[in-house]
């Protein structure tokens, strides 16, 4: 009996601390514990998309803004000389004729004064892009971080300022939809309740790029809906699609200066600018201190990260989540099961050493396909992340009392003799 209260306080304490941990994890971004989850997480999540179909990079490509792949003196500290770039890039691209490009980027009208030339640059090329009319261009918005870092609940986001396009004439092509993610990476955003209202960036794009029967599944998914989960392409898939921003930049003498910036003409662009997808292009900053996302398969810039949202929209590779409460119930009933399994099997007098591990193994794998089934079958995916936080807590308490055991048995003793 006294065994059985030990077991039931230690099987408390560890769901106490899973509990506490995933609260924390889900209000603190990038810290030491979120990027070891996010590891556990990883493994996880190539086991239960396992059997899905195959991710391919289909319908994108993805045209990067980082360090090698731009003109100099253009970098994320000067933001309106990467305008200009940027203005320059667009225009290049008109000659393609691509059907939707996508701009990962938020341009806040307070950021450059007034007669500065690079968002006229930017307004000039997103013209360019709409005379074709065939051509449709997503620009993003993001809410207000007060808003969202916030504790409080708010019915309806304010969205923070950015160039309006739309008012611009000849920008009738424009449209704009949301650039926040989820906190879950492995998660794709649909959007949030926003004042005007907005999809997110990789649903707006993908119901405009979709075909009919795409369009009418993706048609089901609002703001309001549940964020779903997507298995992940590789990131040598994207890089094999990736063309550096400076293949659409021409100079007008071998410096490369500034004022030497120009447009490309369709007979100037390299093979590498020519042969791209042309159903979404996307571009994107990929800077080291900027926009960088801790996902299942490695870092994302913010950009590639959208284009697997968009691939998964479209592909239909997502997964609905099961509700939070059952999500919570399952993943504690799922540690009680293993911790029991695994007090059971600790016996060292019977099998050595080796039983604890083999042990942790065998119900971990036990979960995983527990888990890999549910996900291939009901298009449901399960996210006992709480019961893992509970097991690793269990843990934490074993070796907390084994350390109380071994300092009780070398502390210090007192002598009864005169």
């Amino acid at each position: 009996m006294r065994r059985i209260g030990s077991v039931a306080i230690r099987i408390v304490v560890a769901i106490s601390l899973g509990l506490f941990c995933d609260h924390w994890i889900k209000n603190h971004e990038n810290n030491l514990l979120t990027r070891n989850v996010t590891s556990l997480n990883s493994v996880y999540h190539y086991l239960v998309t396992f059997f899905t179909p195959t991710p391919e990079l289909k319908a994108t490509t993805l045209i990067r803004i980082g360090n090698t792949s731009v003109a100099q003196f253009v970098n994320p500290r000067n933001v309106c000389l990467e305008n200009l770039y940027i203005g320059r890039v667009l225009t290049s691209l008109a000659a393609i004729n691509p059907r939707i490009v996508v701009l990962d980027m938020r341009f806040d009208p307070n950021t450059c004064p007034p007669e500065d030339s690079g968002e006229a640059a930017v307004i000039e090329g997103v013209k360019t892009l709409c005379e074709s009319r065939s051509t449709k261009v997503f620009v993003g918005r993001s809410v207000k971080l007060e808003q969202r870092t916030s504790s409080e609940d708010v019915s309806a986001y304010d969205l923070e300022p950015a160039v309006d396009f739309r008012r611009q004439k000849g920008c009738e092509c424009v449209r704009e939809a949301l650039l926040n993610i989820d906190q879950d990476s492995r998660k794709v955003p649909l959007g949030w309740t926003t004042r005007p209202q907005l999809d997110s960036l990789s649903l707006a794009v993908a119901k405009a790029a979709g075909t009919k029967d795409q369009r009418a599944r993706l048609d089901q998914l609002t703001p309001e809906s549940p964020n779903p989960f997507v298995s992940f392409l590789k990131p040598e898939q994207f890089r094999r699609s990736m063309v550096p921003a400076s293949d659409f930049i021409c100079a007008s003498d071998k410096t490369d200066s500034i004022l030497g910036w120009r447009s490309c003409q369709l007979q100037e662009l390299p093979a590498t600018a020519m042969g791209i997808k042309k159903d979404i292009v996307i571009i994107g900053d990929d800077w080291p201190e900027q926009d960088q996302h801790s996902s299942v398969v490695g870092n994302f810039p913010g950009f590639a990260l959208q284009a697997n949202f968009i691939e998964s929209l479209l592909d239909n590779r997502v997964f609905q989540p099961i509700n939070d409460s059952l999500n919570t119930a399952v993943g504690i009933c799922l540690y009680v099961v293993i911790e029991v399994i695994f007090l059971i099997g600790w016996r060292p007098g019977l099998f050595g050493i080796w039983i604890e591990p083999i042990t942790i193994v065998l119900a971990i794998v036990i979960l995983a396909a527990c888990c890999m089934v549910v996900c291939v079958w009901s298009g449901l995916y399960p996210d006992p992340e709480i019961g893992m936080l509970a097991f690793l807590g269990g843990r934490v308490v074993d070796l907390g009392v084994r350390f109380k055991g071994l300092w009780r048995r070398s502390g210090p003793t007192v002598s009864l003799e005169g």
